[in-house]
């Protein structure tokens, strides 16, 4: 109720001004705010209600955010002795960076530009792999995390999920394909998040072990589903990874001077590609040490990414055969990248409290007095 009284006193507080001030249109308005940066927009709600309203609109979000760019975070290259915490950033989804804490391994999430931050409650099991997700592109306020986990005292693997905002603890999914993780003739188990979706790689040399196969987690619906992947497309998978390529999932190794990938085309149809893409690496004759060196992240726009071992990224343009390097500056390390947003979300708010103001309330009782509404009687005796 309270909630609707805020929206129509916003509407009216909108229209009066709006009535009054017609120097440019709303649409002209919202075009020149999204071209400033994150920091520079928050401090323009200040300049008048009209673009107080504006700015808080859910879509100038998402409007904002996709003219952004990525921007690199560094400290200064000294030693810590390890008495101090520390948050280290596990990764960032839409200005929004997910943390842990080096001393009590806590997580939370943090914007660094609304400097809005919410602790997380710890999940159970052992420290699996954590993804963050978005459930609406027309909202990002609708915040989501996946824990991909080992259960204790066996070696069967599990998921839960947490739903920021309306969860208060991980709630424990139904995961069937996760059983025997990190079993005798599996490989190293890979997880790899692309759009809304999570997906786990589960690699067996020997068929008879085990069938590879991508699991994958459809993060809105909660659900999930499991596709094979072909046995002899890779000479082994010991040196194989996951990528994104474009939108789409892909696997990817390195073998001799070229890259090789193998993407899959339409995992409702359980389509892999008919053969893999083969990119030869121009720059290896040049930098033969380099090439061991990269790890291969992503690619995008003719571009594949490549992460160094010194946390530097590696841009290679498989059209032009240009490399593009973005180091550190000097006596500084890379710490996170993210892009700058304003994006927030609901906080949660102590259910024991409502527990308690319920009983109260069943009670007749609220801090001791009673909440039954006296009437002209009550009053007379």
């Amino acid at each position: 109720m309270n909630e609707l009284k805020n929206v129509r006193r916003s509407l009216r507080i909108y229209d009066k001004v709006r009535s009054k001030e017609k120097f440019l249109p709303d649409d002209l308005i919202i075009e020149i705010l999204i071209r400033l940066p994150a920091q520079s927009v928050g401090r323009c709600k200040c300049v008048c209600k009209l673009w107080c309203c504006l700015i808080q609109d859910p879509m100038f979000t998402v409007k904002h955010l996709r003219r952004s760019n990525v921007v690199y975070v560094y400290e200064e290259n000294t030693k810590d002795n390890g008495d101090k915490e520390i948050f280290k950033c596990l990764s960032s989804k839409d200005g929004i960076l997910l943390e842990t804490s080096n001393l009590t391994g806590k997580y939370r999430i943090r914007n660094p530009i609304t400097k809005q931050v919410q602790d997380l409650p710890d999940p159970k099991g052992k420290r699996g792999c954590i993804g963050l997700f978005h459930l609406s592109e027309a909202n990002y306020s609708n915040i989501k995390l996946a824990n991909v986990y080992c259960k204790e005292g066996t070696e069967d693997g599990g998921c839960q999920v947490l739903t920021v905002g309306t969860d208060l603890a991980w709630r424990a999914i139904d995961c069937p394909h996760f059983y025997n993780l990190g079993g005798k003739g599996e490989s190293p188990t890979m997880a790899m998040k692309i759009d809304r979706a999570w997906y786990v790689c589960r690699f067996f040399d020997d068929v008879g072990f085990g069938v590879s196969e991508v699991v994958r987690l459809e993060i809105h619906r909660e659900h999930f589903s499991h596709i094979k992947i072909p046995q002899d497309i890779f000479p082994s998978f010991k040196h194989v990874t996951c990528n994104a390529w474009e939108d789409k999932f892909c696997l990817v190794s390195m073998e001799e001077q070229d890259l090789h990938a193998l993407v899959l085309e339409d995992y409702e149809k359980q389509e892999w590609s008919q053969r893999k893409v083969v990119i030869p690496l121009s720059f290896y004759g040049e930098f033969p040490k380099t090439v061991h060196t990269l790890l291969p992240c992503s690619f995008s726009n003719d571009c594949y990414w490549f992460r160094r071992c010194d946390h530097s990224d590696f841009k290679y343009n498989i059209r032009t055969k240009q490399e593009y390097v973005y180091s550190p500056p000097p006596g500084k390390r890379y710490v996170y990248n993210f892009t700058p947003s304003l994006v927030s979300w609901k906080v949660n708010h102590p259910q024991g409290k409502h527990e308690k103001i319920k009983q109260y309330k069943q009670s007749g009782k609220l801090e001791g007095k009673s909440t039954k509404k006296k009437t002209y009687k009550d009053f007379k005796k």
